[in-house]
């Protein structure tokens, strides 16, 4: 059975790691943009709409695209080669990431 104090060491540890990984390892992602979309009497398109998001989304993360995305790429036949990417990271909405700070800080 774990000692009081050791819970305690365990727990402050945690929470240093937890520190560590909100000050430097997590990426901030804020833009607005501007775009002058073309409407059919006074209405979007929803492929439009998505179209402009997608592109607001790409060019928000672009920095992001090295560091979170790994790939592999097999032997080449026949001039072209398998490439496997892989992307495995968490997205949170800054609201979802506000309420983690203040809970972590209280």
């Amino acid at each position: 059975m774990e000692n009081i104090i050791t819970v305690k060491l365990k727990q402050t540890y945690m929470i240093k790691e937890i520190e560590m990984i909100i000050e430097d390892k997590v990426n901030t992602i804020a833009i607005i943009k501007d775009y002058r979309i073309p409407t059919n009497n006074g209405v979007i398109s929803k492929s439009d709409m998505h179209s402009y998001k997608k592109k607001v989304m790409d060019e928000a993360t672009e920095y992001l695209v090295d560091s979170l995305v790994s790939s592999n790429q097999d032997y080449p036949e026949n001039e072209s080669s398998l490439v496997t990417f892989k992307l495995n990271c968490v997205v949170l909405t800054r609201e979802d990431y506000n309420k983690l700070i203040k809970n972590y800080n209280e």
